[in-house]
């Protein structure tokens, strides 16, 4: 029994493999002479992975300016410890920074929202906020939230830490480990 191949077939795959990779420009093999693509065409590494962090670090600053419900002491227009802190917060924002609204986020009746409304105008205006009365307005955070059912596995993935669980979320080096993974999720 032969266990070699026929000499017609060494010489077709052997001027196969030297033939140039472009027939209509000469080069070298697997060297595509003919590209027609400019210096400069290819992004560099990272340009859209960075692109993308920083449209989500414009988001999370947006939300910075958004004064959530629970802010509040119950159904009152009293701001909470955290409410106050944050107001603050935004109050030398306005002075420095220049942002745009600031969103309230509403409590579905309307006797509150106002009185809501008219205490972040006051606590503004009265430590210098130009324009206080056009920036307070209701509306929504562009932020969703999570419902329990997904908070408390991510919340478990963040606290977690090492390499064997992939420092943080997933599990390993390269993520996985995960609810139903065969590597060996936690959940």
């Amino acid at each position: 029994m032969k266990s070699f191949l026929p000499f017609p077939v060494i010489l077709v795959c052997a001027v196969f493999l030297a033939s140039p990779g472009c027939s209509s420009c000469s080069g070298w093999p697997f060297q595509d002479k003919c590209a027609d693509i400019p210096p400069g065409a290819i992004p560099q590494t990272g340009a859209h992975v960075a692109g993308w962090q920083s449209a989500q670090a414009a988001l999370a600053e947006r939300d910075d300016l958004v004064v959530y419900q629970y802010e509040w002491i119950g159904e009152t227009a009293e701001l909470g410890p955290f409410g106050s802190r944050h107001v603050d917060e935004l109050m030398h924002r306005c002075l420095n920074v220049e942002p745009g609204a600031i969103i309230l986020e509403p409590s579905g009746v309307v006797s509150i929202d106002v009185a809501r409304q008219s205490t972040l105008i006051a606590r503004l205006a009265s430590h210098g906020v130009p324009d206080a009365e056009s920036r307070v307005l209701l509306g929504y955070s562009k932020a969703e939230g999570l419902y329990g059912q997904e908070a408390l596995p991510l919340s478990a993935g963040y606290l977690r830490s090492g390499s064997r669980t992939g420092n943080g979320l997933g599990g390993g080096s390269f993520g996985g480990g995960g609810r139903g993974s065969q590597r060996g999720g936690t959940y």
